[in-house]
């Protein structure tokens, strides 16, 4: 059994959809946020500790050179230990900024340089 509805009726329903379909867009819009949110802050907890162990990583290179006369064939080994150490830390470095928690990081960074929220 259908009724029939008049245009303004009709009218009246369509706009309630609409205002329905816009409410669930902006809650789900919002949950998005707050989980990219959520991301962006769990990532800065790691951040200083990113930060110690790159300074760590770079005094142990430091102090693995060697001061003075050094046979030749010894230095060469160690050139190549520390080159060996830095382009392991490179290749991590660009694993880190590709994964999807690097890429919420530097999207959190740049929305606070920006100075957006």
């Amino acid at each position: 059994m259908t009724t029939r509805h008049s245009l303004s009726e009709q009218v009246a329903l369509v706009e309630r959809k609409l205002e329905v379909r816009r409410a669930r867009t902006r809650r789900h819009w919002h949950e998005v946020q707050t989980d990219v949110q959520r991301i962006a802050e769990r990532s800065a907890r790691w951040t200083p500790l990113v930060g110690v162990v790159a300074l760590a990583f770079f005094g142990f290179t430091l102090a693995r050179q060697h001061a003075g006369t050094v046979p030749l064939v010894a230095r060469r080994t160690a050139n190549a230990g520390v080159w060996a150490s830095l382009v392991a830390l490179a290749t991590t470095a660009l694993r880190i900024a590709f994964s999807p928690q690097g890429k919420a990081l530097w999207d959190a960074w740049r929305r606070g340089r920006a100075g957006r929220p």
